[in-house]
């Protein structure tokens, strides 16, 4: 396997969250794994988005949104002009 290429810290901070969402392509990935594995600042970065992410999905309620929420989206949509099938 080919080593990935080095990235500056610029670039693997910009990448986090596109990582942490497993939107990068799998080179891409290696790079910015790579570069956290030797740059502490940088693991930092990737250390508290990681946390924020697991603290949102932590306190999520799993119940579905009340039927009034819908029926007012709905109401602002055809009053701009959307009509709903």
């Amino acid at each position: 396997m080919i080593s990935p290429a080095p990235i500056d810290c610029r670039t693997a901070v910009l990448r986090i969250w596109d990582y942490l969402d497993e939107e990068l392509d799998e080179a891409r990935m290696a790079e910015v794994t790579a570069h956290l594995q030797h740059c502490r600042g940088c693991a930092e970065h990737y250390t508290f988005a990681r946390a924020l992410l697991d603290t949102i999905r932590a306190s999520r309620t799993h119940a579905p949104p009340p039927d009034s929420l819908r029926e007012r989206v709905v109401s602002v949509l055809k009053k701009e002009g959307f009509t709903l099938a």
